[in-house]
């Protein structure tokens, strides 16, 4: 296992080698209140101990699981078995055992008579824990994605909640995915992290699934379950493979390097092969120099090429382009598609080092140095131009911008060639969401930092600052700009052309989803700002601001402001007083009505209790090791995970609406009673799809909240009712 640093990273959690190693850790909610320590995961389990620390005052922690080794528990006998014969089993027993319930089931259940808990006395309504059974209406099914054996690793889709699992068979290795066992092989072919780790690369959706596996003295490519190819092919010694699919998950390819001898007889080459059909020979290949079309169904890529005499008399690109798998009758570099995926810009470099930029191969202009930017929607391109003048001293430079195929005369800035001047750059342009404007960051002779808009320059700074390697932001609906000037001690936020609210520093800016809005927060004593105005100019003198979020449909805003040691939130520029923040963020629902974050209550009589605040309400619930606080698509239900304390171990239980509808259950990790946030994912239907350890199997739970109850239920409103803002 292990463990980084909090702000902004994602945890990663690997396997370790003995199936053994017992779990603790512990949750400290906001403010430092320090929850139970986690006991160990079994009690027979007595070897190296890891701990795990989330600190939930994190801006953003994410925790992906690589590849996790699967706890098993069953016997020995067990861990050896056939997958396709434990696959069998676990069915059948799975089976057996809903045959054997009473008609008030307990999904979920490991271990029969579990004790019966209830709620705390404390202020607020207190919602009933431990109940036997889901309320009526809850809709539960139960998939087998995979039996547990001991040493089994797996990667998990980054959507739809499917797993590829790497799994014995004999001496032999086998990939079972959803269930399904596919044909063996000696040993996987990594696919570098993630998933690769055991050779398996998913589509972007989640939908698609392959693997390279070595058999023998080839390997095969499996796609979708199925053998598309196969190769003997080998360099340094050893078979290699590279899988991956398209944007739109629609095609996939894969590659690998042969050496057969010497390169200057081109026996050193890479073979690239499109859908299982089409295969190149190429000099040499690189995913990252592959561009595709932002539709997904095209592509394009350079290769080296012997030159002609006529090539090497005029320029130094002696490569080929092609495109879709067929070399076009031009040459190209850096090829970059228009928004609407049927053109293509390239960039040939001639003999002198200047640059032509051509459209489908027709040239567009020649300069010194050309940098496009290729709008996300419409065809205004945006063209950072490097001219120098040709003749006898004095050479000047000239630096402008190509808006749309024409010059921006007030972009241009000049200056000698090896003058000393600091900067006279033109350093990167940005296009709105709606491809109607654009920005471009600028320097002048002085050092001195702008942003030039729309043919508008703006004011001077010292430097313009930035999040991310982002320094210049537009609004979601395009209306404006935003960015950080920093002048003297201090950055001012600029909207549009109007210098606004100054910070003392590490102040980011927040955009929402939809709207026009512009939103900052962070660092000491900064307050945050809504368009360009402080929204809690008197509290964050108190302490800082940790995190600020928009509602779906941009309109609200909540924001958490650290002091004390405790998290104060504020919905709308209002202080809810119910309680303290006791989680990571706070959540706003789908239709932008509602918000909740799990809390500790600021009630005098029963402080620290720990709860979920919603609307302004608190209700009373036990909420150890909570996580997955989750709306569902109508906004109607709220679910999350607590951890539960059993003999020897910690276990997870699903809540929805304040009442517990599926578990205890064991974690499919070795991170602690925790889902990882791939093996957790609600669905458009309203579908909550989750990752659970049942019966010595790793299983997708899909689960409906039921009718009868709703988030508004916890607060005593009316089912299938929301709660009142």
């Amino acid at each position: 296992m292990q463990q980084t640093s909090c702000t902004g990273t994602r945890a990663l959690y690997h396997a370790e080698s003995q199936a053994n190693s017992a779990i603790r850790g512990g949750l400290r909610p906001f403010g430092g209140r320090v929850g139970q320590t986690l006991e160990a995961r079994r009690g027979s389990l007595q070897s190296g101990e890891y701990m795990h620390n989330t600190k939930s005052n994190c801006k953003a922690v994410t925790f992906t699981v690589l590849v996790a080794l699967l706890m098993g528990f069953g016997s020995a006998a067990a861990q050896t078995q056939n997958p396709v014969d434990a696959i069998k089993d676990v069915w059948n027993k799975a089976k057996q055992q809903q045959q054997k319930r009473q008609p008030a089931p307990q999904p979920g259940r490991n271990t029969p008579n579990q004790p019966t808990r209830s709620a705390q006395p404390g202020s607020g309504p207190a919602a009933t824990l431990g109940s036997s059974a889901p309320p009526a209406g809850t809709k539960i099914e139960q998939t087998v994605l995979a039996p547990i054996n001991q040493g089994d690793q797996f990667g998990l889709s980054p959507h739809g909640v499917h797993a590829a699992t790497l799994s014995s068979s004999g001496s032999r290795k086998v990939m079972i995915y959803d269930g399904a066992p596919g044909p063996v092989f000696d040993q996987p072919i990594q696919q570098g992290g993630g998933a690769g780790q055991i050779g398996v690369t998913f589509s972007p959706d989640g939908s698609r699934y392959s693997y390279c596996a070595q058999v023998g003295d080839h390997f095969v490519v499996m796609v979708d379950g199925k053998e598309v190819g196969q190769s003997s092919h080998t360099a340094n010694g050893g078979l290699n493979c590279e899988l991956f699919f398209s944007p739109n998950n629609k095609h996939f390819y894969y590659s690998s390097i042969v050496n057969e001898g010497d390169a200057r007889r081109g026996l050193q080459y890479t073979t690239f092969v499109m859908d299982g059909k089409t295969e190149l020979r190429l000099a040499n290949f690189d995913k990252r120099n592959l561009a595709f079309s932002p539709d997904g169904d095209h592509f394009a890529m350079v290769q080296p090429l012997q030159p002609t005499p006529q090539q090497i008399a005029n320029t130094i690109d002696t490569t080929r382009l092609i495109v879709d798998g067929t070399p076009v009758p031009y040459q190209g570099g850096a090829p970059q598609w228009s928004a609407d995926s049927k053109h293509l810009y390239t960039t040939v470099i001639m003999r002198d080092g200047s640059q032509v930029l051509q459209l489908d191969g027709k040239p567009l202009m020649h300069a010194t140095r050309i940098d496009l930017t290729i709008p996300p929607v419409g065809d205004m391109t945006v063209a950072i131009v490097y001219l120098r003048s040709a003749g006898p001293p004095p050479v000047t430079e000239s630096r402008f911008l190509v808006v749309g195929g024409k010059k921006v005369a007030a972009s241009e800035i000049k200056r000698s060639a090896g003058s000393s001047a600091n900067g006279s750059l033109i350093e990167k342009a940005y296009i709105s969401p709606d491809g109607g404007h654009y920005a471009a960051i600028c320097t002048s002779q002085t050092g001195k930092e702008y942003v030039f808009v729309d043919g508008k320059k703006g004011l001077e700074y010292s430097r313009i600052d930035g999040i991310n390697g982002e320094r210049v932001m537009f609004a979601a609906d395009s209306s404006k700009v935003a960015y950080l000037g920093f002048n003297g001690s201090k950055d001012f936020l600029v909207i549009g052309d109007q210098e606004t609210v100054g910070f003392w520093g590490g102040s980011a800016i927040v955009i929402p989803p939809v709207g026009s809005h512009v939103g900052t927060y962070g660092g000491v004593r900064n307050p945050a700002t809504l368009d360009g105005k402080p929204v809690d100019p008197e509290g964050a003198a108190q302490g800082q601001v940790m995190q600020l979020t928009f509602s779906p449909d941009g309109q609200r805003y909540a924001f958490v402001l650290n002091t004390r040691g405790q998290g104060l939130v504020y919905v709308d520029g209002v202080r809810q007083t119910e309680g303290f923040l006791a989680g990571r963020s706070v959540l706003f629902s789908p239709d932008s009505k509602h918000v909740a974050f799990f809390c500790w209550s600021s009630d005098p009589a029963a402080p620290n209790n720990p709860g979920i605040c919603m609307d302004g309400k608190y209700a009373h619930l036990s909420l150890q090791g909570s996580q997955h606080l989750t709306f569902t698509p109508d906004s109607n239900h709220l679910l999350w995970t607590t951890t539960v304390s059993q003999p020897g171990a910690q276990q997870i239980e699903v809540f929805a609406d304040g009442r517990p509808v599926y578990g205890p259950f064991y974690s499919v990790t070795q991170s602690g009673a925790v889902i990882p946030d791939e093996g957790w994912q609600m669905q458009t239907d309203g579908t909550l799809l989750f990752l659970a350890q049942i019966d010595n199997a790793m299983k997708r739970i899909s689960l409906t909240p039921s009718p009868d109850t709703s988030a508004a239920s916890l607060f005593g409103g009316t089912p299938g009712v929301s709660a009142s803002r």
